[in-house]
């Protein structure tokens, strides 16, 4: 018995130590939601996991009420020539006719478009009015603090005869309280420099996380984004490996083009990296004369020389990646079955 116990306390000691060592590669470590913060992958890490979490701000809707206060325009996120403050899910309204001098307005949130209330969202914006006369000039400008609440729907009244026959200008900032939701930026490393790439992001739990990708340069300058270029709603991007042999993306949800945490996804992800030969130019798993073709049209795509080492040779898929939790359960069983055998 006393054998055996110093056996089991051996095994214990190893097993939990692989299993360490698993986990704590597992999900990138936070933060790194910016560019400068990057999780540095190790070579040979072609995939990792992680998680968004929502942002809360108040996402936010503005209609102009009517005379008769019906809701005669609205604008969810984007006005031509009349950009909102915020994070980019305020909203703003321009050029709106002030009648007999009142500025009536409602706001509400996301997606609530009919303006009575069907929303969840929550939180302090500010609400700036802009008025201007007959001639075009701004004679008055003003702001008002509410909290949004949800089903709720916030109406808004003002008049002044020096608005008779003007306009008026309202846009909202919903950054006043809460905070941005995640982004996650990785660099991979140790890539063959001229090798083609495809990164994607796959929804391991199937609840449809809407995703938006970015690849960046070495300098944080956005190169290109993708929404729903996988299907359904997850992100595809297509390129050649740069001659540092690094890559940074960064992952976050819908509509937040900007990489800010505009977004109200909650939920997991994996980001897969897969790479082609060196040369294969034209992305379809070889390289051969149709890759010339592409590299004569576009030479910036990589390097000739590249095409001819590899000429004739197909893809290498990569197989490594930052393993999911469920890889450890044969691993957690196994060593418990070694401690009942002995």
């Amino acid at each position: 018995m006393r054998y055996a116990c110093r056996g089991i306390d051996r095994l214990t000691l190893v097993c939990f130590t692989i299993l360490a060592a698993f986990c704590s590669a597992l999900h990138a470590e936070e933060p790194n939601d910016i560019f400068e913060d990057a999780t540095i992958l190790s070579p040979g890490v072609l995939s990792v996991s992680d998680d968004l979490f929502p942002s809360l701000y108040p996402d936010t809707i503005l209609g102009a009420r009517d005379m008769f206060g019906g809701i005669s325009e609205y604008n969810d996120d984007f006005e031509p020539d009349c950009e909102a403050p915020g994070n980019g899910q305020s909203s703003a309204l321009c050029g709106i006719s002030t009648n007999s001098g009142e500025i009536s307005f409602a706001v509400t949130g996301y997606p609530d478009e009919s303006f009575v209330g069907g929303h969840g969202e929550f939180g302090e914006y500010e609400v700036f009015v802009d008025a201007y006369d007959f001639f075009g000039d701004l004679v008055d400008s003003f702001s008002e603090i509410r909290t949004l609440q949800p089903g709720q729907v916030d109406f808004f009244s003002f008049d002044n005869f020096e608005w008779i026959g003007g306009t008026y200008d309202a846009y909202i900032d919903n950054s006043l309280g809460g905070d941005p939701g995640d982004v996650d930026f990785f660099t991979f490393t140790g890539l063959s420099p001229g090798a083609t790439f495809t990164a994607e992001t796959v929804d391991p739990n199937v609840i449809e996380i809407d995703t938006y990708l970015g690849w960046f340069d070495s300098a944080g300058v956005l190169i290109a984004s993708d929404d729903d270029g996988a299907g359904g709603v997850l992100s595809l991007i297509q390129g050649v490996v740069p001659s540092d042999g690094k890559l940074t993306f960064a992952v976050t949800g819908y509509n937040d083009n900007d990489f800010v945490g505009g977004h109200s996804e909650d939920a997991q992800y994996e980001l897969i990296l897969t790479l082609g030969a060196a040369g294969d130019f034209d992305g379809d798993g070889d390289v051969d004369g149709n890759d010339f073709l592409v590299w004569q049209r576009n030479p910036s795509m990589g390097n000739l020389a590249d095409w001819q080492t590899n000429y004739g040779i197909g893809a290498q898929v990569a197989a490594i990646s930052v393993p999911e939790p469920q890889g450890f359960l044969p691993l957690l069983l196994g060593c418990f079955l070694i401690f009942w055998w002995r």
